[in-house]
């Protein structure tokens, strides 16, 4: 059990960050070979915020691209590698 300074309970990590960039990179592999909705992403990596990591890959330089289906969802792919690297 982990305590702080003041003698009480910390709460413990739920996600440590280099699991949180592994999962990054998982998704980006994904979407490099497939085309993928939110919902999709969210249920195949057991995550609650797809967008959000769609976001900060973005943020971090990745080309992902979206477009909309006809229902209205979008659907989110890899279009290039814009920093020249690998992602494993």
């Amino acid at each position: 059990m982990n305590t702080n300074n003041e003698g009480g309970i910390a709460r413990p990590e739920t996600q440590r960050k280099d699991t949180k960039k592994s999962l990054k990179y998982q998704v980006l592999n994904s979407l490099k070979s497939e085309r993928l909705t939110a919902i999709m992403i969210n249920s195949r990596f057991c995550i609650s915020d797809a967008r959000k990591l769609i976001s900060d890959l973005r943020k971090e330089g990745y080309s992902i691209m979206d477009s909309r289906l006809c229902d209205g969802r979008k659907v989110y792919y890899f279009l290039h590698d814009m920093k020249g690297g690998d992602y494993d």
